[in-house]
């Protein structure tokens, strides 16, 4: 049985890991007090019997001040309890006096013993004081029972004051739990907060560069594009002059909207800047079945990795934001069911279907935030939005944008 199990709760270090002088100070104020009752209590003889074994209790206080790092191990504080107890019990039967160093047993049990200890080394310290508190050796054997109604008075003491003690150390323990749970909770609100505040800056990122990008195409984009046709519908010009100057301006509109384009694809969602629609939708659709576990497949016509060839840069962006929604949606409301999501990619227009096999709606029902947001979007482009769903048939979402 290991003695080196040591409770967080203990008002003094055991035998070797003293760190005061309080033990010695208790032991000589013990032998003080014998010697002032020498003539009228205690024998002489008895006294001087009785200085072994105090020099033997303060050689092993010494020790424990000097060398407790080196001594500090299970059997040689198994062994030095028991010449230490011995000692005591000695000490307490030649000077009944002992009994106030022997007081210090209670203070040692917590810091020094295990728990299978504690008990013994108890009941050990209270017979011990009860010894010399009865008068040590004349009175255990004049007034045996003074000794044993001692002996239980100490033993009940000590026992009440262990039993606070470890109240009181299940307290702390309680208080440190609690106080370590806060912490971790505190930690994860800022974790969370630091998560929001991003998300929030990456949502008004991404929601700033698509109104650039709408703006750009709804205006200086489809503007020039207006001029270019204006350019290319006047008739055959005579003068090689005019002719020459309405091929460069024609020119320069066309590398005017070759820049527009290009501001507009840098502003895209960052899911596109190193990849194309179709293979950021299949990653997206990837993603989403593994993080929800419901099966989703992707069913892709025409060449995924081609860009915009001309016309609505804003296309690819918003078509990706409806399949993003639209799988939020299906995970929110949807609840278990395979999706398929099929994307149609043409030199003219992109279309994609989301079809999801879940608990679906009334064909009346009015549209929630997600599908008026998409809707919205759609719209902004120029594009075409519908909803089809019958409750327990569930729901198809299909977006057209022109290219």
């Amino acid at each position: 049985m290991s003695l080196r199990e040591v409770g967080p709760v203990g008002l003094m270090p055991f035998l070797l890991r003293w760190g005061r002088p309080a033990p010695l100070v208790l032991l000589a104020m013990s032998q003080i007090a014998g010697w002032v009752a020498a003539f009228a209590l205690i024998e002489v003889t008895a006294m001087l019997w009785s200085l072994i074994p105090t020099a033997v209790l303060a050689v092993l206080r010494i020790l424990g001040l000097r060398w407790s790092d080196r001594l500090d191990r299970p059997g040689v504080l198994a062994v030095v309890y028991v010449i230490h107890t011995v000692a005591v019990v000695s000490a307490s039967l030649l000077n009944p006096f002992t009994a106030i160093y022997a007081f210090v047993g209670y203070l040692d049990i917590r810091a020094g013993f295990a728990r299978g200890w504690t008990l013994l080394v108890l009941f050990t310290t209270g017979l011990t004081c009860a010894l010399g508190q009865s008068g040590g050796i004349h009175g255990l054997r004049n007034m045996p029972w003074v000794f044993v109604i001692l002996a239980v008075v100490n033993v009940m003491i000590a026992l009440v004051m262990m039993r606070l003690d470890t109240e009181r150390e299940a307290e702390a323990v309680e208080r440190e739990r609690a106080a370590a749970e806060l912490a971790e909770a505190h930690a994860q609100n800022i974790a969370l907060h630091d998560q929001l505040v991003e998300q929030a800056r990456e949502a008004g990122i991404t929601s700033e560069r698509a109104r650039l990008s709408r703006e750009i195409h709804d205006t200086v984009a489809q503007g020039l594009v207006g001029v270019i046709r204006q350019l290319e519908a006047l008739p055959p010009q005579a003068d090689p002059d005019v002719r020459h100057r309405l091929a460069t301006a024609e020119q320069s509109a066309r590398d005017c909207l070759d820049q527009a384009r290009r501001a507009i694809a840098a502003l895209a969602p960052r899911e596109l800047e190193d990849t194309g629609l179709g293979d950021a939708v299949r990653a997206e659709v990837a993603v989403w079945s593994a993080r929800t576990g419901n099966p989703a497949e992707t069913v892709i016509d025409g060449t995924p990795g081609n860009p915009c060839p001309s016309g609505n840069g804003n296309a690819d962006p918003v078509v990706l934001r409806v399949v993003q929604e639209s799988l939020t949606n299906v995970a929110r409301h949807a609840g278990p069911c395979e999706v398929t999501v099929s994307l149609s990619l043409t030199p003219e227009v992109v279309m994609v279907d989301i079809f999801d096999t879940g608990i679906g709606m009334a064909p009346d029902q009015p549209f929630g935030h997600g599908l008026k947001g998409m809707a919205d979007r759609v719209a902004e482009a120029s594009g075409e939005f519908h909803v089809e769903s019958r409750p327990g048939k569930g729901c198809t979402v299909s977006a057209v944008v022109s290219r």
